[in-house]
């Protein structure tokens, strides 16, 4: 199960048997339309979904299961499956590695069960990839499925689509403080208006008074269209360093440090992470605080996912966060003890998995399972990618990838991207 890449950059293997899982007709329950007696439908199997990915998890529905989980064995078309939970007419199991298209089966006792239909596990697709003459720091997708991609370098924003290496539609004015200056896009989303939105940042000492320097931070947002019109729409243009920030609207919010920015599945309401607190922006630029600092660290990584809940990660733990009352609850992983940081990254349900330290990307398909991307800590370099279920079972792809590879994913079209330096290579599942 392993990536490489060759000299030019391009993926050469990737036996990956599909990471993004169950697209629009794929999400409702698959069930066959048969007429049987009791005693058949008692050993027939429904399944949650048709097809899927590997490491994703499938509701099985049938009846007299064993409740004793070592009673019962999932097979994926003959591949012994993990099962995360059970009940006498449940099991929620997740597709194993190696897993082709074939029937489910599960065996209890001297009962085996199957589906009628096969479960299809979908193929990962080469599209191509395309070498950039920046470095994307991170990308963002037209949300109304056209395939238009937005790649960020922190100073400028570029359009692009298919194998076209990118159009520069935004960029930063010099920055008007000459000592210990900073300024960047911290962070960009797009939303359904088509429209984008940054988070931007200056830094810097200016004298307000006299002779008496002072370091500023300004904090903007700004709207930026598909052809690279801007307005400031919240932020303040000067604010002293350190200042609290402020919930409101235009006219009296402000910004500390804004960093990771995305939009909810709906793609109005846009999250943004600053300074330790998640904060909320409305479609009519009202700010309000959901989870308030002193809980984060510094550079938390956030996608949305299920009923727009936020996924971040950061310092080896998995959370979710309710966006309407700021209910905060750990997914997977753990926060390391006395001992330090974890030595290993290893696989299991929920809080039995570790992460690694450091993770340079999260990102949800359309059957909301997470991707992240994070460093290898065995002592060797490279980028491996975890995937965590809807059963919060936390799985590794070892994919030999280079150190800081980032992986983004398009919801609406169901690409995959792994951006790896300036190359930028592009997946479908089938």
């Amino acid at each position: 199960m392993v990536v490489k890449l060759n000299h030019s950059g391009l993926i050469l293997l990737i036996p990956l048997i599909a990471l993004v899982g169950c697209y629009k007709e794929n999400h409702k329950t698959f069930a066959p339309k048969v007429s049987l007696s009791n005693n058949a439908l008692a050993s027939i199997l429904t399944l949650s979904n048709s097809s899927g990915i590997v490491y994703s998890a499938v509701t099985i529905t049938g009846a007299m299961f064993d409740t004793a989980r070592a009673a019962n064995i999932v097979k994926f078309n003959g591949k012994t499956a993990i099962i995360n939970s059970i009940s006498t007419s449940k099991i929620v199991a997740t597709v194993p590695f190696g897993a082709t298209t074939g029937k489910v089966t599960i065996t209890t006792g001297s009962n085996i069960l199957s589906s009628v239909y096969d479960f299809k596990v979908l193929q990962l697709i080469k599209d191509g990839s395309t070498t950039l003459n920046f470095i994307p720091n991170s990308l963002a997708f037209d949300q109304s499925g056209n395939g238009t991609v937005y790649a960020s370098d922190y100073m400028n924003l570029y359009k692009m689509s298919a194998n076209t290496p990118g159009v520069k539609i935004f960029g930063l004015p010099p920055n008007p403080y000459q000592t210990y200056p900073n300024h960047r896009i911290e962070s960009f989303t797009t939303t359904k208006d088509g429209n984008l939105y940054a988070s931007i940042s200056t830094t810097g000492f200016a004298t307000v008074e006299e002779s008496v320097q002072e370091f500023i931070y300004d904090c903007l947002i700004k709207r930026i269209t598909p052809d690279g019109q801007t307005k400031v729409v919240l932020g303040k243009e000067v604010k002293l360093a350190g200042q609290p920030y402020i919930d409101g609207d235009f006219n009296t919010a402000t910004f500390n440090y804004a960093g990771n920015m995305l939009t909810d599945n709906q793609g109005i309401n846009l999250y943004i992470y600053d300074s330790g607190a998640i904060r909320k922006i409305t479609e009519k630029g009202v700010v309000s605080t959901i989870v308030k600092p002193g809980f984060f660290l510094n550079g938390l990584l956030m996608a949305v996912y299920n009923n727009n809940d936020i996924a971040t990660i950061g310092c080896c733990e998995l959370r979710k966060v309710n966006p309407d009352n700021g209910k905060i609850s750990v997914v997977a992983g753990q926060i390391p003890g006395g001992a330090g940081l974890f030595k290993e990254q290893t696989d299991g349900q929920g809080t039995a998995a570790t992460f690694a330290y450091y993770q340079s990307q999260i990102a949800t398909d359309a059957a909301n399972n997470l991707f992240i991307s994070e460093e290898r800590h065995d002592g060797k370099p490279g980028t491996v990618i975890r995937i965590v279920n809807t059963a919060n079972y936390v799985s590794t792809f070892d994919s030999g990838l280079p150190s800081n590879t980032k992986v983004f994913i398009d919801k609406i079209t169901g690409k995959i991207y792994l951006v790896s330096g300036k190359i930028i290579t592009r997946f479908s599942f089938k």
